[in-house]
């Protein structure tokens, strides 16, 4: 009996330690902006457990009076539909700032420590004023937010002045693809940030007053492309871009 269970015992060993690089390295959003009802974009709600992933679509989508957030039609450089085309207007009559988010709540999702990857595809079409930022939202280990204006403690990305980056920047190109891709880690307390390939954040710390809310670590809340952070980010009238794919996934250890 014992050497006719041996192999199989020998076989859910193997199975068990095949599987925890492919845990470590579960896809969480992956958003093609595919899932369009009546004309507007479909939202998914916030995923609690694994087997709900991955996101394939926004759980939060807001826009002001005179901004949109709408799936793309026709051809735009070498992009084809699906995509988001955001278009930024101030509201006409009360000369508000424009404003909109698209975002992915990840806030009930178990808590685990370790590398994530967050990929956003993007291309500006009109470059005649900011087009947003990209955002990794953290919360303490706990679940919490920070106090006070917690975008300042956000891994980051932004579209400003034509240019995009957020230390080291770029002059940027309308019509241009851009892959941003921003590395966090929960255990370092660091977050890397590429454009193109190009290193744009390297091991950047988390900010010690962020560091000092959150004594037992941190933990991701959210995915988000914003057009206004109050406290942080305000885009300037005009402008729009598209986006094409969203994604994160957690990275193996090293």
């Amino acid at each position: 009996m014992i050497s006719r269970s041996l192999p199989l015992l020998i076989a859910q060993c193997f199975l068990t330690v095949c599987s925890l690089p492919a845990q470590e390295g579960t896809v969480i959003v992956d958003t093609n902006f595919d899932q369009v009802e009546s004309g507007v974009f479909a939202t998914a709600s916030a995923p609690v457990y694994e087997v709900e992933l991955p996101v394939k679509a926004p759980t939060k989508l807001k826009f002001g009076v005179a901004s949109s957030v709408l799936p793309g039609h026709g051809q735009e450089g070498a992009w084809s539909p699906p995509y988001a085309k955001v278009t930024l207007a101030p509201d006409p009559d009360r000369q508000t700032p424009p404003f909109a988010l698209i975002e992915w709540d990840l806030k009930d999702l178990p808590a685990e420590a370790g590398r994530y990857l967050a990929t956003f595809e993007a291309m500006v079409l009109d470059a005649s004023a900011d087009s947003g930022v990209f955002v990794v939202g953290l919360l303490d280990a706990e679940g919490r937010s920070f106090e006070g204006s917690t975008a300042v403690y956000y891994p980051f990305v932004s579209i400003a002045n034509k240019e995009i980056g957020s230390s080291k920047r770029q002059r940027l190109q309308v019509g241009v693809p851009y892959l941003i891709e921003i590395t966090v880690d929960t255990q370092k307390n660091t977050w890397t940030a590429t454009i193109n390939g190009e290193m744009v954040r390297e091991e950047k710390p988390f900010p010690q007053k962020a560091l000092d809310q959150a004594p037992s670590g941190f933990r991701l809340g959210k995915l988000a492309y914003a057009v206004s952070v109050p406290g942080f980010f305000a885009c300037k009238p005009g402008g729009s871009l598209a986006i094409k794919r969203v994604a994160l996934r957690k990275l193996p250890a090293r």
